[in-house]
């Protein structure tokens, strides 16, 4: 079963992270995927996974500022804090913060973000890289683990992953 709500305490703060429903996390790790984060070997890795029309160079290009902004809010979007008053979102619907000091700790915003991040997709990014035969054994090893699986399969960044 999968986890749906989990609590995490951040600079002694304490947050509720919740799954966000699978077609807005799909559509979401979609955006990250394609734009956020634009890697050839990934993109190439998932063509079974992403839309056919997404796995070209043309759709591909970096987010705006603005956009983002948005997408960060859209995954803060299942996060509460615990306060006196009981659990609150910390961002309404509009993508306004709700929680004091979220909105000028870059710290704290960063670290929630990395753990929503951890949260929603570490499942998805370990089997990931499962599949494409990188281990999480040895962390400090892993850009050079990875660039050696891609040479001795006689594999560039460009190359595509999937049969």
């Amino acid at each position: 079963m999968v986890e749906r709500t989990k609590q995490i305490i951040v600079e002694g703060r304490s947050f509720r992270l919740q799954k966000l429903p699978a077609a807005r996390a799909y559509a979401i790790l979609v955006e990250l995927l394609t734009k956020a984060l634009p890697a050839d070997f990934l993109i190439a890795a998932l063509g079974d996974f992403l839309p056919a029309r997404l796995q070209n160079g043309r759709e591909k290009s970096m987010m705006s500022m603005e956009d983002l902004e948005g997408l960060q809010m859209k995954l803060l979007s299942a996060v509460s804090e615990e306060l006196k008053g009981g659990w609150t979102p910390v961002v309404d619907s509009n993508g306004h913060f709700q929680v004091e000091d979220l909105e000028d700790d870059m710290l704290l915003f960063g670290t929630l973000l990395a753990r929503v991040m951890e949260f929603q997709y570490g499942d998805f990014f370990t089997g990931l890289l499962s599949w494409l035969g990188i281990t999480l054994e040895e962390p400090e090893e892993l850009p050079e683990n990875s660039m050696e699986s891609f040479t001795e399969q006689g594999m560039s960044a460009n190359t595509s992953l999937v049969p």
